[in-house]
């Protein structure tokens, strides 16, 4: 027989009846501040808080983002191909204004989140299959591109580069890309 353990049981916090889900997560992110007072995100909050966005963004469901506490209303959205020619999309009306240029060119344009990847305190490395067809010449679009997210001391998303290869993300992260680095 095992001995008794006299040690207090850990509790699982709750939400209550009189407390909405935004406020009992403000206060769990409170909670979590490490002594120099910055929230450290775990991989499964950083892999939930991308699926969140980008379903949100898939659906073009841009109030849905404004409401996410996560996204900065300033937040830094550096496209693959807006970067190449110095642009940034800032905040929801910047990923509005980004899905109205993509929807314009391809048809049945998709992302979906492959796999994400932790590169510190505050950055993920997320890779995306993305599909469509272009509008004007049927060309089929069938890639994998990469991202870095970043996200403030307040755990709050702040900037999102994007490349055109997976590879590029690891690299600007400054992780190594490889056999190891494909697996989440």
């Amino acid at each position: 027989m095992a001995p008794a353990c006299n040690a207090p049981r850990a509790t699982i916090p709750r939400v209550s009846e009189s407390q909405d889900l935004r406020e009992f997560i403000r206060e769990q992110t409170l909670q979590r501040r490490d002594r120099a007072g910055r929230v450290t995100l775990s991989l499964d909050e950083k892999r939930a808080q991308v699926r969140q966005l980008i379903g949100a963004l898939e659906a073009r469901d841009f109030d849905a983002i404004a409401a996410l506490e996560f996204y900065d209303a300033d937040a830094e959205f550096r496209s693959t191909i807006s970067a190449s020619e110095g642009e940034v999309y800032r905040g929801v009306e910047g990923l509005r204004a980004w899905a109205m240029s993509v929807d314009e060119i391809w048809e049945d344009f998709r992302v979906e989140v492959a796999e994400v990847h932790d590169a510190g305190e505050n950055r993920a490395v997320v890779i995306f299959n993305v599909t469509g067809t272009a509008k004007v010449s049927g060309v089929p679009l069938d890639t994998q591109t990469g991202q870095v997210w970043t996200w403030s001391d307040d755990g709050v998303v702040i900037r999102n580069d994007s490349f055109g290869h997976a590879h590029a993300a690891f690299e600007f992260a400054g992780l190594p890309y490889g056999p190891s680095t494909r697996s989440t």
